[in-house]
Order: C-alpha cells, then sequence, then structure tokens
C-alpha cells in the first residue's frame, strides 16, 4: 500500500547555446576558407563564468539555460590563445525556447593599440596637453572609443580592430593611422591643438 502523496517533477526543457569561435581574417563576420576555428575558448554566460569549453573544430554546447528569459553569453577573453584575438561583438544575447539549440557565430578579429601625442607647438617649442578628449573613428565616421590623453599628452587605445581609422580631438586636424597584421602597434601619431 502507498501512503501519503507521490509527486513527480515534470521536466522543463532548457535551452542550449552552441557558439562557433574562429578568426575572422576578412572581417566580413563568416567563417571563409583560411580562417581558423578556435579550440579552448570558454565564456560567461549571465555574469557565470561556464566550464564548457570550445573543442578542435570551434564549437563548444553550453546547456542547461532558463528558457523564455534572456540570456547574456560572451567570450572569456584571459581563456583566448592570443590576446590580440578580440569578438566583433562584445557578447550576445538571446531568449530561447524551451528545447532550442541556438547556434552562434563568434567572429574574432585581430587588434592592436594606438597612440597618440596631443601636444601644443609653438615655434620650436612642443608642449603635452593633458585632459585633452581624443576620438577614435571609424571609416564610416562612427566613434568607436573616446579617451583622455595623460599626464604626459598620450591618448591610448587597446583592442582595435585591425583597418584604417581616424584620430579626432577638438582644435586640431585629424589623423589617420592603419592597423595591419603586420603592424599592431601605431606610436607615431600625433594631434596638435591650435595650429
Amino acid at each position: 500500500a502507498v501512503t501519503g502523496v507521490q509527486t513527480c517533477a515534470l521536466p522543463i526543457w532548457s535551452g542550449t547555446l552552441q557558439p562557433h569561435v574562429f578568426e575572422d581574417v576578412d572581417g566580413d563576420g563568416v567563417q571563409g576558407s583560411g580562417e581558423p576555428d578556435i579550440a579552448g575558448a570558454s565564456f560567461i554566460v549571465d555574469s557565470s563564468v561556464r566550464r564548457e569549453e570550445t573543442a578542435g573544430d570551434g564549437r563548444a554546447r553550453i546547456g542547461g539555460l532558463m528558457p523564455n528569459t534572456s540570456v547574456d553569453m560572451e567570450v572569456q577573453l584571459a581563456s583566448l590563445p592570443d590576446l590580440r584575438l578580440r569578438p566583433a561583438q562584445p557578447g550576445v544575447t538571446a531568449v530561447l525556447r524551451p528545447g532550442q539549440v541556438l547556434d552562434v557565430a563568434v567572429p574574432l578579429r585581430q587588434t592592436g593599440e594606438i597612440e597618440a601625442q596631443v601636444e601644443t607647438v609653438n615655434g620650436d617649442l612642443r608642449r603635452p596637453l593633458p585632459g585633452i578628449e581624443v576620438a577614435l573613428v571609424d571609416t564610416h565616421g562612427k566613434r568607436f572609443a573616446v579617451t583622455r590623453s595623460d599626464f604626459e599628452g598620450l591618448a591610448y587605445f587597446d583592442g582595435v580592430p585591425v583597418g584604417q581609422w581616424r584620430l579626432e580631438a577638438a582644435h586640431a586636424a585629424p589623423v589617420t593611422v592603419s592597423l595591419t597584421k603586420e603592424t599592431l602597434l601605431v606610436s607615431e601619431a600625433h594631434l596638435i591643438i591650435g595650429r
């Protein structure tokens, strides 16, 4: 004889994210020939570090995610084999249906650093200018990042994707710089204020 009431928990079908991490050499967001998969990448999902890592094919399977709610996923940068590789987008937000497996492309782009000297010139005298706002602008005129020059007049940008960029500051002529896979550090740029 059975005494008492027995209950059975009904399965709740969770959702699954299936990221595919690869180096996006040409920057088109799609893996083409010659664009390698990235193994060993791990993820942060809803502010929690997950144990899943990408295999040799650049893919991982992150399951047990709550359905019908917003889920945020990003690559854990420290897990990448080359710290100059950065995601083209900072992360992804998805709402998964129960039982859904969502494939997510995670293209990584080669990045570099740009350092610019902000200064004023009076005859032969050059003087660094601290506290000047400097914007890094892409080829479409969109601001990618903004910083202020430090006490030595240096403005520094890191994690900048390979490509053409323009440095802008008030009362200075814009300066165009180029990051390539061969030149991932640009440090000769000078913004002259008041000329």
